[in-house]
């Protein structure tokens, strides 16, 4: 059983990371052609609010199968507490991370959806961690 999930982490898991960004590439092809120029500012920070849903559900199942888990009440209260954290941590790191991104506008028009843009780069990646922590827990059961 130990080789087959080596494997799969050798095999199928850098294939995952091989289709990021095709999340901006839709919101950008989405929110492109709109017209006036607050169209697409709208478009592109609802394209980023949906990915922060996405990634919120994500961890809500997680926390859910930690809630759930056959383990003593402290290790469990642990890993639930410890991952709450990340997940601040996380959104920090992300908004310092994209405002950073945002930054190179120079305070112009752009800076919103680089803002935006950046935040759904970022959330897509984290949907492929979150994702394979939660089979990892599935897996433990």
């Amino acid at each position: 059983m130990r080789r087959m999930q080596i494997l799969f982490t050798l095999l199928v898991l850098p294939m995952s990371f091989v289709a990021l960004g095709q999340e901006v590439e839709k919101a950008q092809a989405k929110c492109a052609g709109l017209s006036p120029n607050s169209a697409i500012y709208f478009c592109i920070n609802s394209e980023a609010n949906e990915s922060d849903k996405k990634v919120m559900f994500k961890e809500a199942e997680i926390v859910k199968a930690l809630q759930e888990w056959n383990m003593d009440l402290e290790p469990k209260n642990s890993a639930i507490e410890n991952f709450n954290a990340a997940v601040t941590q996380f959104k920090s790191w992300r908004n310092s991370q994209c405002n950073a991104k945002a930054a190179l506008a120079l305070g112009g028009s752009g800076s919103d959806p680089l803002y935006n843009l950046c935040r759904i780069e970022i959330d897509e990646f984290r949907l492929v961690q979150l994702t394979a922590f939660k089979k990892e827990l599935d897996s433990r059961k």
